[in-house]
């Protein structure tokens, strides 16, 4: 006759503190910067010194696991030498992604002459939880800074570059450096124009039928000459 089997069974003071250590296991050991990589962005062509810019940033957890943790932007000057520095834009809240998901984060970006120089500006960026990249997660970004109280003689072409306010809401505004008629294209990612027309005297177009979302906006003068393109959230 056999004994009786003896079965371990914690107590209700014991099992708390396993389900907690189980659960920190389970998103602890995905907390890699290689899981997760930067696949998109939109922002304007051209930043003025002294000026603060939304950017929006698309991550993507790469991995087949959960990613929970503290999510910074790297942000690294190739062009002045400055190290490399978190971006900002979040809060304390870990954040979570779940396999293959992709999220989108608006970010601002303050264009200060401790970090940018006049001029074009080689920029690298990684999203990360934990930092240590490796070198197929940096991405190389070029941002044209116009310094309007600066010295420097700047190509005229790069510096009247028009851009649209990114997030936009009830309207698009754009920014222009001398008044001039601009017509604007706006498409969403299947190719389909959702809007078209010309800015009025306010520099501002009507979203009223534009549904919210991710586009791409064509900036052309009368002529048809493409002035800029840029990526665009419609909130």
């Amino acid at each position: 006759m056999m004994g009786n089997i003896l079965t371990y069974r914690p107590g209700k003071a014991l099992r708390i503190p396993i389900l907690l250590v189980g659960f920190w296991l389970a998103f602890s050991f995905p907390l890699r910067a290689q899981s997760l990589q930067l696949v998109d962005m939109a922002m304007p062509d051209t930043f003025y010194m002294g000026e603060q810019y939304e950017v929006l940033f698309s991550i993507h957890n790469d991995a087949d696991t959960n990613v929970l943790g503290n999510l910074q932007l790297w942000f690294e000057n190739y062009s002045n030498d400055s190290i490399a520095t978190p971006l900002g834009g979040f809060n304390n809240t870990l954040q979570y992604f779940a396999p293959g998901q992709i999220r989108q984060f608006l970010i601002p970006i303050e264009v200060t002459p401790d970090f940018f120089i006049e001029g074009g500006n080689t920029v690298v960026i990684w999203p990360s939880m934990v930092g240590d990249p490796r070198p197929e997660d940096l991405e190389e970004i070029i941002i044209y800074v116009v310094d309007p109280n600066g010295t420097t003689n700047l190509p005229q072409t790069k510096a009247a570059k028009p851009y649209l306010v990114n997030p936009a809401t009830e309207q698009l505004q754009i920014v222009v450096q001398q008044p001039k008629l601009i017509w604007v294209d706006l498409i969403d990612f299947s190719g389909r124009s959702v809007l078209s027309g010309l800015f009025d005297a306010q520099g501002s177009l009507s979203l009223a039928k534009v549904p919210p979302g991710l586009y791409v906006a064509f900036l052309r003068d009368p002529s048809g000459l493409e002035l800029s393109r840029q990526r665009i959230l419609v909130r």
